[in-house]
């Protein structure tokens, strides 16, 4: 049996249509996109209901950059294995960017 139900979700970022409704989208790119943001960008112990939700990305961050990218590649992997099953890492490349004294992570 076929499926033929659209997921939908909570659009982010968070916010009211005219009409006073949550924006929603069924764009599935758009839902997992969201979804790896999430998961990504919460610290763990952030979320009051679910301290174990998120990485530890940010505690590895005044550390040198081999150790930097190292955390970056575990957490990535433990998280996705973790909040999101459906999805398969295929690599995590962690640059620094000079010009902005940035780390930037690319997960495929």
């Amino acid at each position: 049996m076929i499926n033929t139900k659209q997921e939908a979700a909570i659009s982010l970022p968070f916010r009211i249509d005219g009409y006073g409704n949550v924006v929603k989208t069924t764009d599935q790119q758009k839902i997992w996109a969201d979804r790896v943001a999430s998961v990504i960008g919460t610290i763990k112990g952030e979320r009051v209901m679910d301290k174990v939700f998120g990485t530890e990305i940010p505690k590895n961050m005044f550390e040198n950059l081999p150790v930097v990218q190292e955390a970056i590649r575990r957490e990535v992997a433990n998280s996705f294995s973790a909040f999101l099953p459906k999805l398969r890492v295929e690599t995590v490349d962690v640059d620094v960017d000079e010009q902005n004294g940035t780390v930037v992570a690319t997960i495929t």
